[in-house]
């Protein structure tokens, strides 16, 4: 055999040597990298304890009974340390914020149970709870949730005055939002919603008031902003076009 073929088949047979040790490498490494992911999973799961989660949406206001919450195992490690684990610990509160699905039950999200059920339960001492009906055509209240501050702007007609837009109340909260559709109405006035908000008593008044006078609105509150406003006159036809 020629000189040059043997070297060849030597260059070959070096060639396919180093292939099956990087091959074999390989695998033992990749054997490696397995056996350690598999070790990463069960000290996972190892330390995975049950916690309550909500199985639905929560909505402010809401009752929780057992059919909103669902059990899922969870690593111990990132179970919040206000979170309820047991469902017994959560069952018979009230939401004093919406829950989503799936989310943790913590502490700070539900109302104190001394205070009552519903609505009750979110009421701060000395306040009432109100609520005001919009038609589709007045109404925010598809942004508006609750825990929102919004400001209540009245439309007041009366006889032998001009018209005028006030602005009635500041920062009130909102404790609850229903949304309707009726069918039987005019499209105008198929959707509508009753927003409940929580006030002091005379504030009830004037809301009251202004529902029964006039024609009332919701604007949006930012979540940062608690300054009322003192510089409000409100705002007539006249005011209107005199405006700049």
């Amino acid at each position: 055999m020629k000189p040059e073929t043997l070297r060849n088949l030597f260059v070959l047979e070096v060639a396919v040597f180093f292939a099956m040790l990087c091959a074999e490498m390989a695998g033992f490494l990749m054997l490696s990298v397995v056996e350690r992911y598999l070790d990463a999973v069960q000290s996972w799961h190892a330390h995975e304890i049950p916690i309550a989660v909500a199985a639905h949406r929560i909505g402010v206001g809401d009752t929780i009974d057992s059919l909103d919450l669902r059990t899922v195992e969870f690593p111990k490690d990132f179970v919040d340390q206000n979170a309820l684990i047991d469902p017994a610990q959560v069952i018979g509160k009230v939401a004093r914020e919406p829950i989503l699905a799936g989310e943790m039950v913590r502490s700070e999200r539900l109302a104190d149970p001394d205070r009552g059920q519903g609505l009750d339960a979110l009421l701060p001492t000395g306040m009432r709870a109100s609520s005001l009906v919009l038609d589709g055509a007045a109404r925010v209240a598809g942004q508006i949730e609750p825990g929102d501050h919004v400001d209540v702007i009245a439309t007041l007609f009366e006889e032998h005055r001009p018209t005028e837009t006030q602005t009635v109340l500041q920062g009130v909260e909102v404790l609850a939002v229903e949304q309707h559709v009726d069918h039987t109405r005019t499209l105008s006035q198929r959707y509508w919603a009753q927003v409940t908000f929580a006030v002091t008593p005379d504030q009830a008044e004037r809301l009251t008031q202004a529902t029964r006078t006039g024609r009332v609105e919701l604007a949006m509150r930012s979540p940062i902003d608690f300054e009322d406003r003192t510089d409000l006159p409100g705002t007539t036809n006249d005011s209107l076009v005199a405006s700049p």
